[in-house]
């Protein structure tokens, strides 16, 4: 419900441009690997503009997924925008930093 139809979704080096196109495909797998994270928030920013916001995250993730031991530094941004006055996100990029 908080994505919009026409999301963009950049991880990896791949791209997802819409919500059906996310649930459908990496969705689920990424909703796993993060309840079996321990994260940690190591800065985050966030701005505005008129129906426009952002967020920059930047994290640090420990766990076990999949049998692989994982401990990542990572950067999060979202691009949200009020949409029927509702705030919903347009785009996710998540990247290693």
């Amino acid at each position: 419900m908080l994505l919009t139809e026409d999301v963009l979704i950049i991880e990896g080096g791949h791209a997802q441009t819409t919500k059906v196109e996310y649930m459908g495909g990496h969705m689920l797998s990424d909703m796993k690997f993060l309840t079996d994270m321990t994260s940690e928030t190591i800065s985050q920013e966030s701005g505005q503009a008129g129906d426009r916001a952002w967020s920059v995250t930047h994290s640090r993730s420990v766990g076990t997924y999949g049998g692989k031991e994982y401990d990542l530094t990572s950067r999060e941004f979202l691009l949200m925008r009020r949409e029927g006055g509702k705030w919903k996100i347009a785009m996710i990029e998540w990247a290693d930093k």
